[in-house]
């Protein structure tokens, strides 16, 4: 992107739309994160200084102290449902557009005359290049992009055009000739007077990605539609064929995260707490970073098990929804269990549980090896 700025002349404001377009997506991760860090330190810190020994001395009960946390919960998980809901797709679709803005003037500017020029599997040759309105003259191009056949191109005349709509990029050529070479020994010879090539830029960059609106560019009535019309498309299907039931999928599971990442922010607040709850003594000899490495650890945890979500839900084993839900409810249970274990004072904190869980663990087995 620097070099578009610097060599290309490409207008620094569209390189600072694409950043601005990308932090939704960052936020969408970064706000459940920041509530589960946060809340953590914060009775870290508490439990450092024995204010939390001290409260409880007092009289005041776990359930009260969670009243501030779960508000605190509460008011995350709404801005990230703005986020996730608005302004997350209207990133994504903006970004979409300024990358396709950028492809096209990198591929149009990146060309040099008189230079063989390598764009994905396409090499293009022009004798002059107008840089005012893209025009060629005496082009020859080396087409690859078929394994099955390769085209050698040539024309007098040609000129690249990009079309906002679709998101492709035209090569107009006018006054020349295809050679085709199949893999079968064929070969053909073809004069023409008008000619169009549609050049993907995902494919300049070696995606495979389908042209379009992509699930995560849609807003939640657009993908309710979208869903709508593909269950309606196939409903009197005896067999589905693959590519719908993934498309759906897609499509599913991005509806589905809208509202599974934001809640994630209450249900990791609520667990944040006892997890930051320690005992002075152990606290004081392990330090703060206890709680950092235990919430990150937490978070990947979440993570992972909604990547396994994810996955099962595009392969067809469990529905969409439940699929990116899961590492809501199973984190939901844990908290649940937490709070209920502390509030009763059967456990003084989640690392004295897991104490007494390993020694007891490592009770039986020596029961057993005796």
């Amino acid at each position: 992107m620097t070099s578009l700025v610097v060599n290309k002349g490409v207008d620094p404001l569209d390189i600072l739309i694409v950043f601005t377009s990308i932090i939704p997506s960052f936020l969408e991760i970064a706000i459940p994160m920041s509530v589960l860090l946060g809340t953590m330190l914060a009775f870290a810190r508490m439990s450092l200084d024995s204010e939390i020994v001290v409260l409880r001395a007092s009289g005041v009960s776990l359930g009260t102290l969670v009243r501030p946390v779960f508000i605190f919960g509460l008011i995350a998980t709404l801005v990230s449902l703005i986020t996730s809901i608005y302004l997350r797709p209207l990133g994504n679709y903006s970004l979409s557009n300024q990358l396709f803005k950028l492809a096209s003037l990198s591929t149009t500017s990146s060309l040099t005359e008189g230079v063989f020029n390598k764009l994905g599997t396409l090499t293009i040759y022009a004798e002059k290049i107008s840089k005012t309105d893209s025009s060629l003259e005496h082009v020859l191009i080396d087409d690859r992009r078929d394994p099955k056949q390769r085209l050698i191109i040539t024309s007098h005349q040609g000129a690249l055009t990009s079309d906002g709509q679709t998101k492709m990029i035209n090569l107009k050529l006018s006054n020349g000739t295809i050679h085709s070479a199949k893999i079968d020994g064929t070969y053909n010879v073809t004069q023409f007077v008008d000619n169009d090539i549609k050049i993907d830029p995902q494919e300049l960059a070696n995606k495979n990605e389908a042209s379009g609106k992509k699930a995560r560019e849609m807003f939640l009535p657009e993908l309710k539609i979208a869903i709508l019309d593909l269950q309606l498309s196939h409903a009197n299907d005896t067999k589905i064929p693959e590519i719908y039931k993934e498309s759906l999928a897609t499509y599913q599971i991005e509806l589905a995260r809208k509202f599974s990442m934001p809640f994630a922010c209450l249900i990791l607040g609520l667990l944040a707490m006892p997890l930051g709850i320690h005992p002075p003594r152990s606290h004081n000899s392990l330090g703060q970073a206890l709680s950092l490495m235990v919430g990150l650890i937490v978070f990947i945890c979440y993570y992972a098990l909604l990547s396994v979500g994810m996955s099962l839900s595009k392969q067809g084993s469990v529905h969409a929804f439940l699929g990116v839900w899961i590492p809501n409810l199973t984190f939901f249970l844990i908290t649940l269990m937490a709070l209920n274990q502390m509030g009763s004072e059967k456990w003084n904190s989640l690392l004295h549980a897991v104490n007494d869980g390993v020694n007891s663990v490592t009770k039986k087995v020596s029961s057993l090896w005796s």
